[in-house]
């Protein structure tokens, strides 16, 4: 008798899922693992090389580590970045440039040692399957964070 009991319960459950395997209750959402979606792997994604921008550090903001963020493009082979330390320098003498990083996300690794506690402006660009170079992003500026051991790190020239 307690079987019949749990029947309508079972037909409930089995109902309530099919209803929400088949339809999104909470709305459209953008798939964070589909390269074709707005957000790709959390960051922005573009369609064309010419249409990057910078992600992380934000505009204003600090590095902290050696990682910069800059836009998904679709089909990208490779992404180039510049880092000086003032906007006019970013076309003469940086002080880092890079033209063979393989992801969006870039490890400037040694160098952020290089860098004092001052603002840098920096820029992206990528590369397409066309083996073209897009347009650079437009400047961004960032302050990395001072050393955790409290000592300083002076600018070279590369």
């Amino acid at each position: 008798m307690t079987s019949m009991k749990a029947i309508p319960k079972l037909i409930l459950l089995v109902g309530l899922a099919f209803t929400f395997s088949t339809c999104d209750p909470w709305g459209t959402r953008s798939n964070p693992v589909d390269a074709g979606a707005t957000n790709y792997v959390g960051y922005p994604t573009a369609a064309t090389t010419d249409e990057i921008t910078t992600v992380s550090p934000s505009a204003g903001g600090s590095l902290t580590g050696s990682i910069v963020v800059v836009t998904k493009v679709l089909g990208a082979e490779a992404y180039g970045i510049r880092v000086a330390a003032t906007s006019a320098e970013l076309d003469t003498t940086p002080l880092i440039s890079m033209d063979d990083c393989p992801d969006n996300r870039i490890d400037l690794g040694s160098a952020v040692s290089q860098l004092a506690s001052i603002t840098y402006y920096w820029k992206a660009r990528a590369l397409g399957a066309d083996g073209t170079w897009g347009a650079w992003s437009l400047i961004s500026t960032f302050k990395p964070a001072l050393p955790s051991s409290g000592g300083t790190a002076t600018v070279t020239a590369q």
